[in-house]
């Protein structure tokens, strides 16, 4: 520990490491503002709410960069301070009475926190720095493989794939810059490259799908290249290779891409004027999902959950997704804030009178329903606790079949309305 306070403790270091602390809160509150936001819109274009996940998503950076700049600042400015670690934080003013700067000794306040968190710098920034080398290696590795494995596949391109791809490029004024291949290694259609991008087909695709599907297919991808989404989703990844310990962030990706394949829903649609033709193509090409590379935005995005949601929004069908990862950042916003209210507070309390203080020592604290005689609350016996836990978990799952099933009879309803309709 000796050695990595060493290596890691310098200005650079400090605010660094305090950065990515911050980010932490602060990404959760962006999420959380995001997560109102697409409420609140949620009747809106996709293409509207796709505008403000990349903003939400981009604002974490933004904001992390402000606040490593200003503790660059308050770090070089407060060298030689002792109490520059807490200070810089602009929690607990550094000219402060000395009983409510430290507290309580016995409580566990703001100010003995952060100077716990101070101290584990060092450690915090090696695990960082460890989890961003595995992640981006992990990505350039998918991103070289990827680019190898392309190469070869150019080669052996079907005929009446490069026959129908410029007509279909034509549409959408590609003509030339675009490429196409069947590949082996993936089990839905997906786009790869911005400046010289490659349309990768699954093998055996084209032959399970009618013409009519093959060319939304096709122009799906189309529509990503057009909108240069590759280049938006490897920006995206590299902010997830940054901040891989956030879980807003992970959050926030999710909800860009599944609005990035609303986007292209919507585009081709209005392009052609089939829905139920277009949800049909969506549920064949199913068959052949498989989770991919999150470096190419596809047919259905990163999640086979989406799929019944894209179809439910196509036809007009009112979702029940929900999304369990915007659980995890309401919690962790909901924790922070706790216990910075609680803190202060107890970091107030400790500047009362001794006499408060020796009186609680006294004092018995007596609950309704409980006596100071008998403290101890009667408890299930873990077995019968086991089993109430079980069932109650059985009965979720239940009801959560059950919803599904009935969203499903309600899209099936809504497909033959509009299938009727079309012919």
């Amino acid at each position: 520990m000796n050695k990595l306070n060493e290596i890691f403790s310098t200005t650079f270091t400090d605010a660094l490491g305090w950065t990515l602390f911050h980010s932490l809160w602060q990404g959760a509150a962006i999420a959380f503002v995001l997560y109102i936001l697409l409420l609140i819109f949620r009747r809106s274009r996709s293409g509207v709410r796709y505008f403000m996940a990349v903003s939400a998503h981009f604002s974490i950076f933004i904001v992390a960069a402000i606040t490593f700049i200003y503790q660059l600042k308050i770090h070089g400015t407060a060298t030689g301070n002792e109490n520059a670690p807490l200070h810089f934080l602009m929690v607990i003013p550094s000219t402060a009475p000395a009983g409510l700067a430290m507290g309580n000794s016995s409580g566990f306040t703001l100010q003995s926190f952060f100077a716990a968190i101070h101290s584990q710098i060092p450690l915090l920034l090696l695990g960082w720095l460890v989890g961003l080398l595995v992640a981006a290696f992990k990505m350039a590795g998918g991103y070289y493989y990827m680019n190898t494995k392309i190469k070869k596949a150019l080669v052996h391109c079907p005929d009446e794939l490069k026959e129908l791809l410029p007509k279909l490029a034509g549409r959408f004024n590609l003509n030339g810059l675009v490429r196409i291949c069947e590949v082996s290694f993936l089990k839905v259609p997906a786009v790869f490259g911005h400046l010289k991008p490659v349309i990768l087909i699954p093998v055996g695709l084209v032959n399970h799908l009618t013409p009519q599907q093959v060319e939304m297919v096709i122009l799906h991808e189309l529509a990503h290249i057009k909108r240069n989404d590759f280049l938006m989703n490897l920006l995206q990844s590299i902010l997830e290779v940054v901040f891989f310990f956030n879980p807003a962030v992970w959050w926030i990706s999710r909800e860009i891409r599944q609005e990035r394949e609303n986007c292209c829903d919507d585009l081709i649609v209005d392009m052609q004027g089939q829905p139920v033709q277009y949800i049909k193509a969506l549920a064949a090409v199913n068959h052949f999902n498989a989770s991919g590379f999150k470096l190419l935005p596809g047919f259905f995005g990163n999640s086979k959950g989406q799929l019944l949601t894209r179809m439910q929004r196509l036809v007009g069908v009112k979702s029940g997704n929900h999304s369990p990862q915007m659980y995890k950042v309401v919690s962790l916003l909901v924790v922070l804030i706790s216990f910075f209210y609680f803190s202060w507070i107890n970091k107030g309390q400790s500047d009362a009178s001794p006499a408060i203080s020796h009186n609680m020592k006294n004092s018995t604290l007596v609950f309704p329903g409980f006596s100071p005689l008998s403290p101890q609350p009667l408890t299930m016996s873990p077995a019968i606790e086991a089993d109430t836990t079980k069932e109650e978990v059985i009965e979720g799952q239940k009801s959560k079949i059950r919803e599904q099933e009935e969203l499903i009879e309600e899209l099936r309803a809504r497909l033959e309305e509009l299938e009727a309709k079309e012919h």
